[in-house]
């Protein structure tokens, strides 16, 4: 049993990430969410501009967990101009930390790409500690293998966003496309007939 708790999550950095995007390297953030039917409800990371193996060393901060919670869920998203494009994702079972000594666990663990795949890992403090309690900051120390996984409904969610992305990725390349065409045909077009 929990009871009313917070949950402290440094996020350190992440290894081996998936490169998703086309032009240059990953600019990835961490979001982190404990209600997976309320997911706009978290907090999230800097964008680093470390590519495939970025550092945040990034303290956050997530309220009002109950007995009910029983997941911290991760999506590593690569920061974009439209929308933001999946990189991974994963759900910590919080019972791990809960077991853990002084509730307190720093650890490793697998990320996942959409089809359920491990795909890299994310470095991680995970704390749990009642309201009145201070945050402490954290340094990365001796660190776990972590319990990480895929969970079903997190995995449509993510499924969902990686799909979105790739619209919008058409969208663009078809819209470029057009815009090509239209400046190949004036290069190419005929000059007018002046009358006389």
């Amino acid at each position: 049993m929990y009871g009313e708790k917070f949950l402290d999550i440094t996020v350190f950095r992440a290894i081996k990430l998936e490169d998703v995007d086309k032009f240059g390297g990953n600019d990835p953030y961490v979001f982190v969410f404990t209600d997976i039917d309320e997911p706009k409800i978290g907090a999230k990371t800097h964008v680093s501009k470390e590519g495939k193996n970025p550092k945040w060393n990034q303290q956050l901060h997530l309220e009002n967990l109950t007995d009910r919670t029983q997941y911290v869920y991760l999506e590593v998203m690569d920061d974009e101009t439209g929308t933001d494009e999946p990189i991974a994702f994963a759900a910590v079972p919080l019972s791990q930390i809960r077991d853990a000594p002084g509730d307190r666990l720093q650890g490793e663990f697998n990320l996942f790409n959409k089809d359920g795949q491990a795909k890299g890992k994310i470095v991680l403090g995970l704390r749990l500690r009642n309201p009145s309690d201070l945050p402490i900051e954290e340094e990365e120390g001796a660190l776990v293998e972590g319990v990480s996984q895929v969970v079903g409904k997190h995995q449509e969610r993510f499924k969902k966003m990686v799909f979105k992305e790739n619209l919008e990725d058409g969208g663009k390349a078809v819209l470029t496309g057009l815009a090509l065409l239209g400046a190949g045909a004036k290069l190419f077009a005929k000059p007018a007939k002046k009358e006389a």
